[in-house]
């Protein structure tokens, strides 16, 4: 099912809660929302995701790592927000 505005979702990676990056990010998708999208961010320090093990055939990411994959398929766009 299409959905009649985009969905944009941004990313943080920024580590500290009050982070300057947070700020921005937040208001790129206030800037987003108020042209008609529906927005999500995702702060990736919630997610405790894993250091990547390379090519290891038997290892199956943790579920969160499922989850947030899932979050940015589903979206029409992407914010990505790092500090410097």
């Amino acid at each position: 099912m299409e959905r009649p505005y985009p969905h944009v979702v941004g990313l943080l990676g920024s580590l500290r809660p009050e982070s300057t990056t947070r700020r921005a990010l937040e208001v790129a998708l206030k800037g987003a929302a108020d042209h008609g999208a529906s927005t999500a961010l995702l702060d990736l320090r919630a997610f405790d995701l894993p250091l990547c093990v390379g090519l290891d055939p038997g290892y199956e990411y943790p579920e969160r790592v499922d989850r947030l994959r899932k979050l940015v398929q589903d979206a029409d766009g992407i914010i990505l927000a790092t500090p410097e």
